[in-house]
């Protein structure tokens, strides 16, 4: 089933699930990160950046969020508390390992690894995609 998360007040350019599939961090265009929970639907927002946030990424245990914005300031955020930490200049983004290589195609195909998996309808379309198990998060421009 589909569920629609709506909070963003501008595009969603990236999006990932935690290790343990129950939280998805979005990036958006109104520079801010949700933290979603999947069951309830819930978001926590998380405000520090001046600029469009452009990616996020779960530490591999989930209890910390790594965010860049399109000017390249890097913040760290507590999952829990939704704090930011401070960090040193000399901080390197954090991955996600379990990330496979997805992406929306212009004619609204998910695409894994370049093999067609999902096509959305129109309203759909977005900038971002990411995968845990059998589910999907979609970004897209309307900040949904």
């Amino acid at each position: 089933s589909l569920k629609v998360l709506e909070g963003h007040s501008g595009p969603v350019w990236n999006i990932e699930f935690s290790p343990d599939g129950a939280i998805v961090a979005s990036g958006s265009w109104d520079s801010t990160i949700r933290l979603w929970d999947i069951k309830s639907g819930s978001s926590k927002v998380l405000k520090g950046h001046n600029s469009y946030v452009t990616s996020v990424a779960f530490s591999q245990d989930g209890m910390t969020v790594t965010s860049a914005d399109y000017t390249g300031v890097r913040k760290l955020w507590n999952v829990e508390s939704g704090q930011e930490i401070t960090i040193s200049s000399e901080f390197n983004q954090l991955e996600n390992q379990e990330n496979t290589n997805m992406l929306i195609d212009k004619d609204g195909w998910i695409l894994r690894n370049g093999n067609k998996i999902l096509w959305l309808p129109m309203s759909l379309h977005g900038g971002a995609v990411s995968e845990y198990k059998s589910f999907i998060a979609i970004g897209t421009v309307q900040g949904r």
